[in-house]
């Protein structure tokens, strides 16, 4: 129980650090570690998402010109991102 204890209190240590961070309005860097069709999973100490609307470089289209595999499509743009901070 000790080791579980432990691998809590310092999870809960690095997500009062991400929301002090937030509050203060500090920009973050994160490690792009996967991706998924809605976003980017990353790592910045804890396992993070960021909505594709909050990624910055991500080309978009309107919706009326959205092709039929729009998640293919996502996906293929979304995997550049991986690996990158």
């Amino acid at each position: 129980h000790a080791v579980l204890s432990l691998r809590r209190a310092g999870l809960e240590r690095k997500w009062r650090g991400m929301q002090e961070r937030f509050d203060a309005g500090e920009i973050v860097e994160a490690r792009v570690i996967d991706h998924n069709k809605g976003g980017l999973i990353v790592d910045l100490g804890v396992r993070g998402f960021v909505p594709i609307s909050q990624i910055v470089d991500f080309p978009r289209r309107p919706r009326d010109e959205q092709p039929r595999d729009a998640a293919q499509e996502i996906a293929e743009k979304l995997q550049p991102f991986v690996g990158r901070t």
